[in-house]
């Protein structure tokens, strides 16, 4: 077979839509969520032990114990900071709808405070021009 029937009959590849901020770095957005999930987990959890100590007689009322207090300052500030990350991909803005969502659907209450809420519609429109930009 010749050079030139063997590079002839080499078709194309079809082209397949690559977002290619996942090749060039990872989207922000998967952080601030595993961050968020990880302060929640800590807050129930240091929340449960407070329950332990109540049920012992050894805390009263609203008393909190200093690793309860740290957790909530933790959980408060990867609140804010998951309602302020912008998704760079359309996987991660994807990530982030479903997040809050299921957020919503399991607790019962809205994942972001009205501030952060209205941080979460910037962050989402940023992104969706951002995407929308890249893909035209």
């Amino acid at each position: 077979m010749s050079t030139a029937l063997a590079v002839g009959s080499l078709a194309p590849a079809p082209a397949v839509p690559v977002d290619v901020t996942t090749v060039a770095e990872p989207d922000p957005i998967f952080a601030a969520i595993e961050w968020h999930r990880k302060c929640e987990a800590d807050y129930h959890a240091n929340a449960d032990v407070e329950d332990r100590l109540r049920r012992r007689g050894l805390l009263r009322g609203c008393e909190r114990t200093p690793e309860r207090l740290a957790t909530v300052k933790e959980s408060l500030e990867a609140r804010l900071a998951l309602s302020k990350t912008v998704p760079t991909t359309l996987s991660g803005l994807c990530a982030y709808l479903e997040y809050a969502a299921n957020y919503n659907d399991r607790c019962g209450i809205l994942l972001f405070e009205p501030k952060e809420t209205d941080n979460f519609v910037a962050a989402i429109a940023e992104a969706a021009r951002n995407i929308a930009g890249r893909a035209s």
